[in-house]
């Protein structure tokens, strides 16, 4: 049986861009935040990015590069452990899922000109694993 808990902590920003990630598992790799709150005094300008409640296999280490890194609209998606089946979706930071496909290959090509300049994040599935990194879009 899983033991659950409520985690309150407060985070102090500097001016400027931050990123805060947040992982929550158990003894067994299972992962499940159900419920996150932003909140402050000024709060314009704020991005986040909530994904889907879902318990998944969180792996540890990121098993995939993601390059150029900032991007001009095409970037590569490189499986660093010897696996060559996959798939993959890019999500804007809001959660909306903009780009998907499938792994087939250690490098894959992904063509993101549809993409509006901003921060992405992109994240890599294989097997039971699910790995994510960010790219900015020029």
């Amino acid at each position: 049986m899983n033991s659950w808990q409520t985690t309150f902590t407060s985070v102090e920003l500097k001016t400027g861009t931050n990123t805060i990630s947040l992982i929550a598992k158990t003894f067994d790799g299972l992962a499940n935040i159900d419920y996150l709150e932003i909140a402050g005094g000024n709060m314009q300008g704020i991005d986040c990015c909530i994904l889907p409640k879902k318990q998944a296999q969180v792996s540890e280490g990121s098993s995939f590069k993601v390059y150029p890194n900032p991007s001009n609209g095409i970037f590569n998606l490189e499986l660093t452990n010897n696996t060559t089946q996959g798939s993959y979706k890019v999500f804007s930071f809001d959660g909306i899922p903009k780009l998907s496909g499938d792994l087939s290959e250690i490098n894959t090509e992904i063509k993101a000109s549809s993409l509006s300049s901003g921060l992405y994040i992109v994240k890599v599935y294989i097997d039971e694993n699910i790995m994510s990194k960010s790219i900015l879009i020029k």
